[in-house]
């Protein structure tokens, strides 16, 4: 189930050009959906691009504004009862995203530690 990273993220001007590690996000929630029996099948490359060609404006306003990123990102606690093990994401996902999104790094300098835990983040 699932598949592995085939190359990094990188949002380049409102266009998503590389899919690592959001398509690995995409395929590992799959995975426990199909563990639920919610969903019956692994999706394509295909159907994981449409995925993210859809939420792409929603991962773009994580990284503007310490606002944007407080309102899309649920506190922990709820996000743990919405999504078992959500808080369970590989530190190199993390990384990437931090690095490839100066924008996501401004808002984690601005909200940690004064509004959101390092581990939270």
């Amino acid at each position: 189930m699932g598949s592995t990273p085939s190359s990094e993220t990188e949002l380049q001007e409102g266009c998503l050009t590389r899919v690592f590690p959001w398509s690995d996000m995409i395929h590992r929630l799959n995975d426990r959906l199909m563990l639920r029996g919610i969903v019956s099948r692994d999706l394509s490359e295909e159907e994981v691009l449409q995925v993210l060609s859809d939420v792409e404006p929603q991962l773009l306003q994580l990284a503007e504004s310490s606002e944007s990123f407080l309102q899309l990102c649920p506190d922990p606690g709820e996000a743990e009862e919405s999504i078992p093990s959500s808080a369970m994401v590989p530190a190199s996902w993390a990384e990437n995203l931090l690095e490839k999104q100066p924008g996501l790094k401004q808002t984690r300098f601005r909200l940690v530690p004064s509004k959101v835990s390092e581990d939270n983040f």
